[in-house]
Formats: structure tokens, C-alpha cells, sequence
């Protein structure tokens, strides 16, 4: 049966999912290449990581100088720290260098999507599949503009799978395993994977074997040495807002599921999983468990406390609904032609009435969607104007050693990792603003604050009882950095409380 057919479903045969060739546009070195190059381009546009990212990179050019400490920051992640670590020798330029590894992936994610689509149904099918990943809340918004790792997950997952058809099961296994140094919830596929090889012979024993000890030294034994709590990964942090704020976790998880996706791809979905259970489509079935059952994992993850349960780590499911809506969409064209045409109808009309369906329902997720990036643009120019501005303002102030005369700067929570790249310090010896309960004396420490132009004034607030003295100021764009020290520069005296 060609790729893209699509019969009516026939549940006395069980469809093959062995792909005819794939197109030109589909092949992987053409994927890689484009990724790439597109992801090149992008830095053009914007090129500041976020708080995740910059932790990163910090701990990559601590592991790099044998001084790694990870007593505080974000959850670790093996995979990108590894990759920061090989970049570290570029410097100033490894930001950079990560935000074109992590573009790329999650352009190549996109193309995972068109791949499985177009297996299942043709050349429609992967258009469809790709386009409803892109359109996932968070994707365009945050995930791929600040190099963050779970676009990146998806791009493993999709193309494991994608070798795993294509009777490639080492480079799927090895695919599987880079994606668990990402997410610890990928670690009972990777077992189930390893499990299944070994039983049909899929995998040599020795790769499967390298594998599985690979991830949990990569995931214990840095943080083991960087802070001496191996075992910190599996403390959820609350987010805010976020579903360990709720009474139950778990369904808070489970209910970012559809918010996350537009109508689009909901509809074709639903329409998709139909289609797989009545054709008995093992491809679109397995799509369809796999998505399922990460949606369930990080469901009790989050409900155990066990892990934050955001929405973005629901990439896994999300992508599995991308898949299933682009060859949803053409089952459900498909069928509804078929029947209509059945019923007398010319076969035109029989076409257009349930194209029209499917067009008029993308059109109305348009709004949404563009209602997820309306922000970005701000978000993202205020960004890379704080990254600018910064190195400037601490120059101003005397530089790096001027500053840190008077102890730990304090900074805005959020710039904490940024903070400690920027002035080559540990996430630890950057303090975010405020400390409650800390001796008044663990305040006499410089002060890195930001604002918008827009906002008021800045104050030393809520650090009232020090002279403050402004020592350094840059902006840049729309944004701002002040540095305040309790410490008098040169000619001026005294400092203690106002």
C-alpha cells in the first residue's frame, strides 16, 4: 500500500507501517542541513537564553575547569551541560553556539513530525503534522527562541522512532538514550526499548549495556561532586501558578493538554486516534500509547511531587497529538468524501465540503495562535537589550573585581544564572533579591537591579537602612541596569544605615 492512502478503514487487515521511500524534502541530510542554516539565521533576530540556559552554560564552563558547583539553579540536565562543557572553550561565543544546537533541534522536530505524518498519510499528512507542532503554546513562544532543551526532546523522541521504522535500531536506541540525559521521565521507554532489543536481538548487548550505564552516572554522579545531593533531580520545583500550586497536581498536568493545543490540532487528533483504532493502524496506535503514557507519567510525577509538571514537559504528548492531527485531518477528509459521495454527490462537492470544514477550523485557531506570540516580540527585545546592557554597566562600576569588593551581589530572581555567566561566578555566589530572614549585615553587598524605561525609578528597596551608591548605569533598547553598592566609591564616606 502506498504511503498517504488512507482507505476506508477495514478491520480484517492490519496495515504495514513499512514507509515507501520518502520525498526529497523529507530526507534527513536535507533536514539537518536546513535546521542548521535556519537556526544560523535566527541569531540575527535574537540571541539571549534564558534562566535554564544560562545555568548551563555556567555549570558547562565549571565542569570544563574542574570547579563545578550546582548547590543552587535549575534542575540538572546531562545532555545540553555536556554539550555547553565541549563549547566552552569559545567563550563569550558558547551562548551563541547552544542557541543554533537547540534551533536546529527543534526545527528537526518539526521535520520528525513531517516524517511520521507522511508515513502514515502522505504528503498532506506531514504538512499538517509539522504545522501542528509549531502552533503547540510555548513553542514559537519560548522554547526555541531561548535554545530551552524540550523542543530538543522532541526532536530525539520523533527521529528515534523514525530509525526505529526505517529498521535502524542502534541509531534509535542511541537517539533514545540522548533523550533520556534530557528528561528522567524517558527512562521506562528507554528500558522498555532496551528490553524489547535484547529479547529480538535488535540492539548488540554491549550498546545496550553502554547505555544503561551511561545515564545514571551522566544524571548522578556530577551533581554527587557539584553539590553532594545526587538525588536533587527528583524534587519538583513549584512554579508559579504552576500545577504543584493546585490540590491536585496530576489533573492540573493533565488539563494543559488541550489548552495547549490550538482547535486545529485537537480536532484532527480525536480524528486520528479514531482512525488508528478502526483501521488498526500500528504506527498511529503506537503514536498514540506513547503519548498517552507520557502524559500519564509526568501526571504522577507531578501528583508525587516528583517533578514540577509544566506544560512544556508534556512536549512528548503534544507531539504526539501533531502527528496524529496531520493524518487525522486527512482520514477525516477522506472518509467524510467518501460518504458524501456515496450519498449521490458529485465528487467535487464530495471533496470541497469537508476541505471548506478543515480550513475554516485551522482559520480559527489562527487567532489563538497568534495570540500565544503576541508577547514574544517585547519579551524577547527586552532580552537581548538586559544582555547588552549589562556587561556595561558592571564596566562603569569598575568591572567585575570593583564590584565584588563588598561580597555577593544580589540580583533579580530571574537574572541570577545570567548574572553568574556574565561576572564568571557560581549560581551559589549570586543571591536573588529578597533573602527573608537574613541578618541585616548579609546586605552589605553590591546591588545589580533592572527596569524598563517605562518604570519608576529605581530604589534599593527593600534595603532601606543602607546609603546606597549608584556606581555603574547602562541602557540599551528598552532596558536598564544599576548598580547600587552599600560601599562608598572613591570620595565619598560612610555608609551604614540611612
Amino acid at each position: 500500500m502506498a504511503v498517504g492512502a488512507l482507505p476506508r478503514p477495514d478491520i480484517t487487515t492490519e496495515p504495514s507501517i513499512e514507509p515507501d521511500p520518502l520525498p526529497v524534502y523529507l530526507r534527513g541530510p536535507v533536514l539537518v542541513v536546513a535546521s542548521v542554516v535556519l537556526a544560523g539565521l535566527s541569531l540575527l533576530l535574537a540571541r539571549t537564553p534564558t534562566y535554564d540556559v544560562w545555568a548551563w552554560l555556567v555549570w558547562g564552563r565549571e565542569i570544563a575547569h574542574l570547579d563545578l558547583d550546582t548547590t543552587t539553579g535549575p534542575a540538572w540536565k546531562p545532555l545540553p551541560i555536556a554539550v555547553t562543557a565541549l563549547l566552552s572553550p569559545a567563550g563569550s561565543a558558547t551562548p551563541a553556539l547552544w542557541l543554533v544546537i537547540a534551533r536546529a533541534g527543534g526545527l528537526l522536530a518539526l521535520g520528525g513530525a513531517a516524517r511520521l505524518g507522511y508515513r502514515a498519510a502522505g504528503p498532506l499528512a506531514a504538512v499538517g503534522a509539522a504545522g501542528a507542532l509549531i502552533t503547540v503554546s510555548l513553542w514559537l513562544g519560548y522554547q526555541l527562541p531561548y535554545g530551552m532543551s524540550e523542543s530538543l526532546l522532541a526532536a530525539l523522541a520523533l527521529w528515534s522512532a523514525e530509525r526505529h521504522l526505517q529498521d535502524r535500531p542502534t541509531q534509535a536506541w542511541w537517539l533514545l538514550v540522548a533523550a533520556a540525559l534530557l528528561r528522567p521521565e524517558v527512562w521506562p521507554f528507554l528500558i522498555a526499548y532496551a528490553g524489547w532489543s535484547a529479547y529480538r536481538r535488535l540492539v548488540s548487548r554491549a550498546a545496550l549495556a553502554a547505555g544503561l550505564v551511561l545515564v545514571p552516572l551522566a544524571w548522578f554522579v556530577p551533581q554527587w561532586f557539584g553539590d553532594g545531593n545526587p538525588f536533587r533531580l527528583g524534587q519538583g520545583q513549584v512554579a508559579p501558578n504552576g500545577p504543584l500550586d493546585q490540590s491536585h497536581p496530576g489533573l492540573a498536568s493533565l488539563r494543559a493538554i488541550p489548552a495547549d493545543l490550538v482547535l486545529w490540532t485537537q480536532v484532527g487528533a480525536v480524528a486520528g486516534v479514531a482512525y488508528a483504532v478502526a483501521a488498526r493502524d500500528r504506527l498511529l496506535l503506537g503514536v498514540t500509547a506513547v503519548g498517552v503514557a507520557w502524559a500519564a507519567l509526568i501526571a504522577v510525577m507531578a501528583e508525587l511531587h516528583l517533578s514540577s509538571g509544566v506544560s512544556r514537559y508534556l512536549v512528548i504528548t503534544q507531539a504526539a497529538a501533531a502527528v496524529l492531527a496531520g493524518a487525522g485531518w486527512v482520514a477525516l477528509v477522506r472518509f467524510v468524501r467518501a460518504r458524501l459521495a456515496g450519498r449521490g454527490l458529485a465528487d467535487p462537492v464530495a471533496l470541497a465540503l469537508p476541505v471548506l470544514a478543515c480550513v475554516a477550523v485551522a482559520g480559527g485557531s489562527v487567532p489563538t495562535f497568534l495570540g500565544q506570540l503576541r508577547p514574544l516580540g517585547h519579551d524577547v527585545r527586552h532580552q537581548e537589550d538586559l544582555r547588552v546592557a549589562l556587561p556595561r554597566a558592571v564596566s562603569r562600576a569598575g568591572g567585575r573585581s570593583a564590584i565584588l569588593a563588598c561580597g555577593r551581589p544580589w540580583v533579580d530572581p530571574l537574572q541570577v544564572t545570567f548574572v553568574a555567566w556574565d561576572l564568571h561566578l557560581h549560581i551559589s555566589q549570586v543571591r536573588a533579591v529578597p533573602l527573608p530572614g537574613a541578618p541585616l549585615e548579609s546586605y552589605r553587598s553590591p546591588m545589580l537591579q533592572t527596569r524598563n524605561r517605562i518604570q519608576d525609578p529605581l530604589s534599593p528597596v527593600p534595603f532601606p537602612f543602607f546609603t546606597w551608591h549608584p556606581t555603574g548605569q547602562a541602557t540599551a533598547g528598552g532596558a536598564t541596569w544599576t548598580v547600587l553598592s552599600p560601599c562608598p566609591p572613591a570620595g565619598l564616606t560612610g555608609s551604614g544605615p540611612s
